[in-house]
């Protein structure tokens, strides 16, 4: 399962009490991918094949 306080991929390590580690890492991926840094914009990733198959037919790619 997968653990914010303890994974090595993250910028920054957080857990349910501290969430300041959440808004940073949410921050490097918008820098990372050329989007422009809002905090209160909708981050969604989703991790699967983009197929009609899988009922999401409209994304918008990066």
């Amino acid at each position: 399962m997968w653990n914010p306080e303890t994974d090595t991929h993250i910028v920054v390590n957080y857990r349910a009490n501290y969430m300041h580690g959440k808004a940073k890492n949410k921050a490097e991926l918008q820098r990372i991918f050329g989007l422009p840094e809002d905090k209160e914009a909708l981050l969604m990733v989703m991790v699967t094949r983009l197929t009609e198959q899988k009922g999401q037919i409209s994304y918008s790619p990066i």
